[in-house]
């Protein structure tokens, strides 16, 4: 009887400890692991927003350098002539033939890309009468112009009428955008 009655004590205490643990367990384990699910979301939503303000930092800098250097950005731009109407380039030359009194003559000539050219170019032959202080004067000054330009082949000689005047032939390479 002792043993009944130690036995039912006990057992209910052992019962109910029993499933005061399953409770605990069922209590802390889910809610634990539903917590560590949300932790590792946020560790990741955490980098997602760092990597988006690095990424928005970096394109403020380079907004600000775009910003700091339009007018680098424009005056290469207007290097290349327009290779669908190089009107600018040709006035341009005009122009100095006038400035510098050269007769001179532009025959456009189909060129060719070769492998070793970096840009597209528009080539030009140029044929000058004139002085030949005129004429290097013409030269330097297509040196110093804005156009990104080379010459090529150039054959100057002097006119057989007159001793004080040039011929000058020589191949224009300019860049084209």
């Amino acid at each position: 009887m002792i043993k009944d009655i130690f036995w039912k004590k006990y057992s209910l205490n052992l019962i109910l400890g029993l499933i005061d643990i399953g409770l605990i367990v069922f209590i802390i384990f889910f809610p634990v692991k539903e917590v560590m699910k949300n932790i590792n979301e946020l560790v990741v939503l955490k980098k997602t927003i760092f990597s988006l303000n690095e990424q928005e930092n970096n394109f403020d800098d380079l907004n600000k350098s775009y910003q700091a250097n339009f007018e680098t950005i424009k005056k290469v731009e207007n290097v290349f002539i327009d290779s669908q109407e190089p009107v600018d380039f040709l006035i341009f030359i005009e122009d100095l033939s006038k400035e510098l009194t050269l007769s001179t003559k532009i025959i456009p000539i189909a060129s060719q890309k070769l492998k070793s050219d970096i840009w597209p170019s528009m080539t030009f032959n140029l044929s000058c009468n004139g002085k030949s202080e005129k004429l290097l004067a013409f030269l330097e000054k297509l040196e110093n112009s804005k156009y990104l330009m080379e010459i090529i082949d150039v054959d100057i000689r002097k006119e057989k009428e007159n001793n004080d005047q040039v011929e000058a032939e020589f191949i224009l390479r300019v860049y084209v955008r």
